[in-house]
């Protein structure tokens, strides 16, 4: 018997390791979500940046949460779970934009609790030069001088791109290219 579970043990760590799936990348679980594109995941970032039946999928997993809620994905395809509000993530994008001279020392704008600002954030302390962002916030990226349009730009190091995907996008087909600036 312990035989049979050495060797059952050793067959799914084999099959974890060598066969190839994209079950925890962007989005995709082990038990099968229905992709628009015949049942797979995006190749890439780059897949996942251009593929708004995709990034339907996504929202649908999280469009029934209370407050904007968001699922990012890195180069790799891993998914990061962010919300928005007060908290850790929002005093790291205070940090950050008092650091680059954005904001004076002391102030606290409101977009620091949105889910973009803190994804940015997050981009720019691991290094992470291009990511996507699907968020449940029926209007869309606030835009504007103040906004999170202006500040992720702010935010994400020259060169980085953020991709957004929200109702709005997915409705027009396009998604929101948001380029570092700084």
């Amino acid at each position: 018997m312990r035989k049979f579970l050495l060797v059952l043990v050793l067959l799914v760590f084999s099959w974890i390791y060598l066969v190839p799936s994209c079950s925890a990348k962007f989005g995709c679980d082990a038990l099968g979500v229905a992709w628009a594109d015949g049942d797979r995941c995006p190749a890439g970032i780059q897949g996942a940046a251009v593929d708004p039946a995709w990034a339907a999928d996504r929202l649908a997993t999280i469009q029934g949460e209370s407050e904007t809620f968001g699922l990012f994905y890195d180069e790799d395809g891993a998914e990061v779970e962010f919300k928005s509000g007060r908290g850790g993530d929002a005093d790291r994008v205070v940090k950050i934009l008092t650091e680059l001279g954005k904001i004076p020392q002391g102030t606290r704008p409101y977009v620091v609790d949105h889910v973009e600002t803190k994804v940015a954030a997050l981009m720019r302390q691991e290094d992470v030069t291009s990511g996507v962002l699907v968020i449940n916030k029926k209007d869309g990226v606030c835009t504007g001088d103040m906004s999170c349009t202006a500040f992720v730009k702010a935010i994400l190091p020259a060169g980085s791109m953020l991709v957004v995907w929200s109702p709005v996008e997915i409705g027009a087909g396009r998604a929101l290219t948001l380029r570092g600036d700084s």
